[in-house]
């Protein structure tokens, strides 16, 4: 998994117009599932299943991230916390941006857990 800064993140998704957002929700996606062990996902078919529908996925998607970071958590022997409907009420809510917040905060302290900034597979 890769450790990566939030605010950072948040500012280039603003200042792209969301189109970084596309790339940091497909790198949180990919780090959980490979780290899971999800060997039936794919990150790039998720994207694409949210374009397809219009957006319609990524409500769904949101709250199966929350779901990921969960099993990531109890796999760390980290203290877990579902909050998939928290993700997927904000998302609901348009608020999409903060959801992203969350679930990468929830991935730098596994990455925090393991000591160091890359968690290999």
């Amino acid at each position: 998994m890769q450790k990566r800064s939030i605010g950072v993140s948040i500012l280039l998704t603003f200042l792209t117009c969301g189109i970084y957002n596309i790339f940091w929700i497909y790198g949180m996606a990919d780090d959980l599932i490979r780290y899971n062990g999800e060997s039936e996902s794919s990150a790039g078919l998720e994207i694409l299943l949210g374009f397809l529908t219009c957006g319609l996925y990524f409500y769904y998607w949101y709250y199966k991230m929350g779901k990921r970071v969960y099993n990531a958590q109890v796999k760390a022997n980290m203290y877990a916390n579902d909050d998939s409907v928290l993700l997927l009420i904000l998302s609901i809510f348009r608020l999409s941006i903060i959801s992203d917040a969350i679930i990468q905060h929830k991935i730098n302290e596994i990455c925090d857990n393991h000591n160091h900034y890359r968690v290999e597979y």
